[in-house]
């Protein structure tokens, strides 16, 4: 097998894995990674439904699922140090109050409705080949069609105005930050630096407005965001 170079990146479609071969010492994409495992990774929506990781059988080679919410705190594992292997893992919002079906290894609770995953497969005996095999066989899946309920999926960005400002306006990135801190609250332990940014207008279930703002800071935060 072939392997073709991935340049490690962040960005793809919510919902959908992106996988990505062995850094090395030209990559940025990350704070030292290690180079003895590759990653996959993905932002998953759990707004409207659970979503299902699907694991692969893997023999020999550690490997772990790391599950962050939106605020990026690690919160749950799915692995081989936690007991887990093959089969079906349900990630659920906190706002779904629905009934899992049978078929289910177990099921995630996430605090969150958007998380973030980090899958790793580790790399044995240099055999980055085996590696990239198993972890393309990851698959994620909305609940109703791994169930088979529905027979597409959906874009869960689609209902949300924010992600698509167009107006070039550099504050437009503060209206989208206080609709995910809406959507997404912070933990108790951050209120402490909310309550200062609430002071320029940042803050969760309001809606951001420069003109309750005085001129100097409206000023100050268009320019802090067009140099971010």
């Amino acid at each position: 097998m072939t392997l073709r170079r991935v340049n490690p990146s962040y960005n793809g479609p919510v919902n959908r894995l992106g996988h990505t071969t062995r850094a090395t010492h030209e990559d940025r994409f990350v704070v030292t990674p290690i180079n003895d495992a590759v990653y996959s990774r993905a932002f998953v929506d759990l707004s409207v439904e659970p979503v299902v990781i699907e694991v692969p059988r893997i023999e020999g080679p550690y490997w772990t699922v790391q599950i962050a919410d939106f605020h990026t705190n690690s919160f749950a594992y799915i692995g081989k140090r936690q007991g887990d292997g093959e089969g079906a893992y349900a990630l659920v919002g906190p706002h779904w109050r629905g009934v899992l079906p049978d078929g289910l290894n177990r099921s995630v609770a996430a605090p969150t409705p958007v998380i973030a995953l980090l899958a790793r497969v580790a790399v044995l005996d240099d055999d980055e080949a085996a590696a990239v095999d198993l972890q393309h066989q990851f698959k994620l899946t909305p609940l109703s069609v791994w169930t088979g309920t529905a027979n597409e999926v959906s874009d869960p960005a689609a209902s949300r105005p924010y992600l698509d400002f167009k107006t070039g306006d550099p504050l437009d990135f503060y209206r989208m930050l206080n609709w995910v801190l809406t959507e997404n609250p912070p933990p108790p332990a951050d209120a402490g630096i909310l309550g200062l940014f609430e002071r320029i207008g940042i803050a969760s279930g309001i809606e951001f407005d420069p003109d309750e703002l005085h001129p100097a800071t409206v000023d100050g935060l268009r320019r802090g965001s067009s140099k971010a």
